[in-house]
């Protein structure tokens, strides 16, 4: 693959350097912020070696390449002079519409942090397997060491969250990050703790509240206090702009966010886990049935984090796993055997491949090639992935199974579903796993081979 040549073809085609104003990219795609989308000759771009399709997600134009993103990107970065960045930044954001600021916000919050969230939660996973196995005692210092390590980003959720927020809201990323983390200094910890009744100032009431891995609070306190920071700088005399600006900010959010933001965003949050509690124990099936059958059209509109990270760490702070998950699951694996199905069948040597290559990193959750490469083009596969992860997650409800620990569904990290207290929850994951695999594989062949324009594309 030369991605020399295909990168320069990329970019000629998206109208030239003086056309792009910003580049990132996710797990899979180039996330291009154009100046002018009239430049962008997306069919073009679309025949480029190694692009498997493209589209527009407001003003953004997003090139889908799969695994080998980075590549192309790290190219791109150098033609371009920009530098690397781990989450996307929209300039124009204030242009597009109220639901697509909304969604661009929360994505790029919470898409900066997935790495660090991701990678604590393999550490807890690793412990239950190490300590169900009885290869690890939980008296060990090495136990002890590695369950702080494992806990770091979660209890400490609302200083990440915070820098992240800053950047998004472009206030000062340290003047936010002592926001998020006077939220759960210890002195403040013990303060709520004892129980006693806080006043600041002895009039203004400070609710008793415990943030360490709480959400919404750190995030609605931030926007406060980038429009409270911008205020202030309009007002500052330039000679003591340095420490005006930020003393104020600061001694101005104090009440505001342990007063009414953080509070306010708590009651949120728990509002949100209670709303997923009560459909888990009034209507088990819904959450994984719902996911199992829409998440592949939940990807495919790009807003799989948005929708899903606010629920699933809300969820998991206030009882400790989530039913999010077992729906994605499913999905994920209906992904994958649904395009495997279309390999064993096709008579094309290329498209064989496409489909059995693709088919495989989506049962490693890397979706988007297998639904672009496959799904979309032949559509009846697209359809059997939605019964067959329809009728997982039915099964995963049923059978109450959990995510333990927040993490991508893949085969490669079933585990997140070990359930020290339930045995039989990582059994439940395989199953599931496996039901939606075999009535979307089976479901896949059935309705490709009666249709006779697939079967030619297939094989011809």
């Amino acid at each position: 693959m030369n991605w020399d040549k295909s990168s320069r073809e990329i970019l000629d085609n998206i109208g030239g350097k003086e056309n792009i104003i910003n580049l990132v990219h996710c797990a899979t795609r180039l996330r291009f912020t154009v100046a002018d989308m009239e430049k962008v000759k997306k069919e073009d771009v679309e025949q480029v070696e190694g692009v498997i399709t493209s589209q527009w997600s407001g003003k953004q134009y997003q090139v889908i390449i799969g695994q080998d993103v980075a590549t192309p990107y790290k190219k791109l970065i150098t033609l371009l002079d920009l530098e690397e960045q781990p989450e996307v930044i929209d300039d124009i954001e204030e242009k597009g519409t109220l639901f697509e600021r909304i969604i661009d916000t929360i994505s790029g919050i919470f898409v900066p942090i997935l790495s660090a969230i991701v990678g604590c939660a393999m550490i807890k996973t690793l412990l239950v397997l190490l300590t169900t196995f009885h290869l690890l005692s939980t008296d060990s210092q090495t136990y002890l060491i590695l369950t702080f390590v494992g806990d770091t980003v979660f209890y400490f959720m609302p200083v990440f969250l915070a820098i992240s927020a800053a950047k998004k809201f472009h206030m000062n990323t340290f003047v936010a990050g002592v926001i998020g983390a006077m939220l759960i200094h210890p002195d403040f910890v013990s303060m709520v703790s004892a129980g006693e009744e806080l006043h600041l100032f002895r009039v203004i009431p400070v609710t008793l509240v415990n943030y360490s891995s709480g959400v919404i609070p750190a995030v609605l306190s931030v926007w406060i206090a980038s429009h409270v920071e911008n205020w202030v700088e309009r007002i500052s005399p330039k000679a003591i702009k340095f420490f005006f600006v930020p003393f104020v900010t600061l001694i101005i959010m104090v009440p505001i966010a342990l007063c009414a933001a953080g509070p306010l965003g708590t009651w949120v949050g728990n509002i949100i886990a209670a709303g997923i509690g009560w459909l888990d124990v009034n209507v088990p099936w819904a959450i994984p049935f719902v996911f199992g059958a829409f998440a592949q059209v939940i990807i495919l509109t790009g807003m799989h984090y948005v929708v899903t990270i606010p629920l699933v760490l809300s969820a998991l702070s206030v009882y400790g796993y989530d039913t999010i998950g077992a729906g994605f699951l499913c999905s994920n694996m209906a992904c994958g055997f649904a395009a495997l199905a279309v390999g064993v069948i096709a008579k094309n040597k290329d498209f064989k491949a496409l489909a059995l290559s693709t088919g495989v990193s989506s049962l490693l959750c890397v979706n988007e090639p297998c639904l672009y490469g496959v799904h979309l083009k032949l559509k009846k596969p697209f359809l059997a992935l939605m019964i067959g992860g329809a009728v997982g997650g039915l099964l995963a409800g049923i059978t109450g199974l959990k995510r333990i620990t927040f993490a991508s569904t893949s085969l490669l990290t079933l585990p997140i579903f070990v359930d020290p207290n339930n045995s039989m929850n990582f059994v439940w994951a395989v199953v599931c796993a496996l039901v939606s695999g075999l009535v979307s594989f089976i479901i896949t062949i059935l309705l490709c081979k009666k249709d006779k324009k697939i079967m030619q594309e297939i094989s011809g």
